[in-house]
């Protein structure tokens, strides 16, 4: 079930977040920073962007099972008039499952309804993974590039 993300889920979506990058990435980020990614870190982010963001964040909970998933979105933070999907992360032994298509859809109907119906995303080079998803949802590359934390980056839009 979808719902809103709230203060109490901080841990469960940084043991999300945490357990995708270290799998989606593990190829992508060399492994010594890939371990400063960690569960004690994105517990403290969480609980900073929850508490004080203005971000839509939904999480897919399980109702008994725990969060298996998580999608940020809101206004562009670099292109003016544009939304954009932040993040969306799903647990590793739940990709498949339709988690990220439904916390997906939110987050574009959330967009949409807040005047923002031109969404981009940015998206870790190399995931191709992840750039099929969003082709298979509309997107397309724009062929603008950022390296965000040292991390290379690659933009799409819709």
């Amino acid at each position: 079930m979808l719902r809103l993300a709230r203060l109490a889920d901080a841990a469960a979506i940084a043991r999300v977040h945490v357990a995708s990058w270290h799998t989606a990435y593990a190829a992508l980020i060399p492994a010594e920073r890939l371990q400063r990614f960690t569960f004690e870190r994105r517990t403290l982010a969480w609980r900073s962007n929850l508490a004080g963001t203005n971000a839509h964040t939904v999480v897919f909970d399980r109702q008994g099972g725990g969060i298996a998933g998580f999608a940020s979105s809101g206004e562009s933070r670099s292109v003016p008039g544009w939304g954009e999907i932040w993040a969306l992360y799903v647990d590793p032994a739940a990709w498949g499952a339709g988690i990220g298509s439904a916390l997906f859809a939110d987050a574009m109907g959330h967009l949409a309804a807040s005047g923002w119906p031109r969404v981009l995303i940015w998206v870790l080079e190399g995931n191709d993974r992840a750039v099929e998803f969003y082709r298979g949802n509309g997107f397309v590359l724009d062929g603008t590039r950022a390296v965000e934390d040292g991390y290379p980056q690659i933009r799409m839009r819709r």
